[in-house]
């Protein structure tokens, strides 16, 4: 079954992005993916593997690699804000630019998502291949 069409399209933004992978079999699949953008990556087994050996073999990752815990996967609406929240106010306390974009990995866009993100902020959500982006957050 394909993603549902987003209800408002937004421009590709240049902004600061992040990756937020909830497939917990990424794995190896890091590496590739830090090199464009800081990872916050669900805290599974084979992640925690991937993430470690990143941070042993190559020590300015461990900036750009955040592992997650969540009470209950996959994640509800409510809990997947929660996520994308705790990314926004972490960024802010570490003096990074402003978040703009989330790739997001490993889940799919479904209706309720679609209309959570559009409230919190995002201008445009967009189905990819390995889940979805969230484009262009604009915060109060």
């Amino acid at each position: 079954m394909s993603a549902p069409e987003p209800q408002h399209k937004a421009e590709k933004s240049a902004g600061p992005a992040v990756a937020l992978v909830l497939d917990p079999e990424f794995g190896e699949r890091l590496q590739g993916l830090v090199e464009h953008a800081p990872i916050w990556a669900l805290n599974s087994t084979t992640n925690r593997a991937a993430t470690e050996w990143l941070w042993e073999k190559e020590p300015d990752t461990r900036k750009r690699i955040t592992l997650f815990d969540v009470p209950d996967y996959p994640l509800d609406t409510q809990e997947f804000i929660g996520v994308v929240a705790s990314i926004v106010a972490q960024r802010g306390k570490h003096g990074d630019p402003p978040l703009q974009d989330v790739e997001v990995i490993g889940m799919e866009l479904f209706p309720d998502l679609n209309g959570a993100l559009l409230e919190f902020g995002f201008q445009g959500v967009e189905p990819t291949v390995r889940g979805f982006k969230a484009l262009g957050l604009r915060r109060t």
